[in-house]
Protein backbone atom coordinates (compact mmCIF):
# COMPACT_ATOMS: atom_id res chain seq x y z
CA UNK A 1 0.00 0.00 0.00
CA UNK A 2 2.99 2.07 0.68
CA UNK A 3 4.68 1.63 -2.75
CA UNK A 4 0.88 2.43 -4.25
CA UNK A 5 0.59 5.60 -2.56
CA UNK A 6 3.88 6.51 -3.39
CA UNK A 7 3.52 6.10 -7.30
CA UNK A 8 0.58 8.35 -6.88
CA UNK A 9 2.18 10.99 -5.34
CA UNK A 10 1.39 10.92 -1.93
CA UNK A 11 4.56 11.19 0.10
CA UNK A 12 4.65 9.19 3.28
CA UNK A 13 7.58 9.59 6.06
CA UNK A 14 9.50 5.91 6.15
CA UNK A 15 8.18 5.74 9.61
CA UNK A 16 4.46 6.15 8.83
CA UNK A 17 2.57 3.80 11.11
CA UNK A 18 -0.45 1.72 9.61
CA UNK A 19 -3.22 4.23 11.55
CA UNK A 20 -1.24 6.99 9.65
CA UNK A 21 -1.43 4.97 6.25
CA UNK A 22 -5.14 4.35 6.83
CA UNK A 23 -5.41 8.33 7.57
CA UNK A 24 -3.83 8.77 4.01
CA UNK A 25 -5.88 6.78 2.11
CA UNK A 26 -9.16 8.31 3.73
CA UNK A 27 -7.80 12.13 3.43
CA UNK A 28 -6.85 12.07 -0.30
CA UNK A 29 -8.83 9.11 -1.28
CA UNK A 30 -12.17 9.03 1.01
CA UNK A 31 -11.31 5.27 1.30
CA UNK A 32 -12.28 3.49 4.30
CA UNK A 33 -9.26 1.49 5.51
CA UNK A 34 -10.42 1.36 8.95
CA UNK A 35 -10.95 -2.80 8.98
CA UNK A 36 -7.87 -3.12 6.89
CA UNK A 37 -5.94 -1.25 9.41
CA UNK A 38 -7.36 -3.63 12.61
CA UNK A 39 -6.81 -6.61 10.53
CA UNK A 40 -3.29 -5.91 9.90
CA UNK A 41 -2.47 -4.70 13.26
CA UNK A 42 -3.86 -8.24 14.81
CA UNK A 43 -2.13 -10.37 12.26
CA UNK A 44 1.19 -8.92 12.68
CA UNK A 45 1.02 -8.28 16.36
CA UNK A 46 -2.07 -10.00 17.85
CA UNK A 47 -1.86 -13.17 19.64
CA UNK A 48 -0.73 -16.34 16.99
CA UNK A 49 -4.10 -17.74 17.14
CA UNK A 50 -5.81 -15.01 15.77
CA UNK A 51 -2.87 -14.31 13.09
CA UNK A 52 -4.67 -16.37 10.23
CA UNK A 53 -7.94 -15.56 10.14
CA UNK A 54 -7.04 -11.36 10.85
CA UNK A 55 -4.08 -12.10 7.66
CA UNK A 56 -6.83 -13.13 5.46
CA UNK A 57 -9.21 -11.17 6.48
CA UNK A 58 -6.80 -8.01 6.27
CA UNK A 59 -5.87 -9.08 2.09
CA UNK A 60 -9.68 -9.55 2.08
CA UNK A 61 -9.68 -5.65 2.55
CA UNK A 62 -6.97 -4.92 0.77
CA UNK A 63 -8.35 -6.19 -2.45
CA UNK A 64 -11.59 -3.71 -1.65
CA UNK A 65 -9.64 -0.81 -0.96
CA UNK A 66 -7.38 -1.30 -4.80
CA UNK A 67 -10.86 -1.56 -6.05
CA UNK A 68 -11.80 1.84 -4.30
CA UNK A 69 -9.03 3.36 -5.47
CA UNK A 70 -9.56 2.36 -8.63
CA UNK A 71 -12.93 3.58 -8.66
CA UNK A 72 -11.75 6.82 -7.55
CA UNK A 73 -8.73 7.27 -9.54
CA UNK A 74 -9.30 8.61 -13.66
CA UNK A 75 -7.34 6.66 -16.35
CA UNK A 76 -4.83 9.62 -16.36
CA UNK A 77 -3.37 8.95 -12.33
CA UNK A 78 -3.59 5.49 -13.28
CA UNK A 79 -1.56 4.83 -15.39
CA UNK A 80 1.18 7.91 -13.83
CA UNK A 81 1.18 5.66 -11.20
CA UNK A 82 1.66 2.77 -13.21
CA UNK A 83 5.11 4.00 -15.04
CA UNK A 84 6.14 5.79 -11.71
CA UNK A 85 9.13 4.60 -10.16
CA UNK A 86 8.60 6.05 -6.76
CA UNK A 87 7.81 2.88 -5.49
CA UNK A 88 10.97 1.24 -5.69
CA UNK A 89 12.61 3.88 -3.56
CA UNK A 90 10.24 2.86 -0.53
Amino acid sequence: MVGYLADQGVDLPPSATMQEIGAMLERFYSVDADLFVHDVTVARFGPPDKAGGALRNARRELRAIRRGLRRRLGVTSRLRGAVSLRSLSV
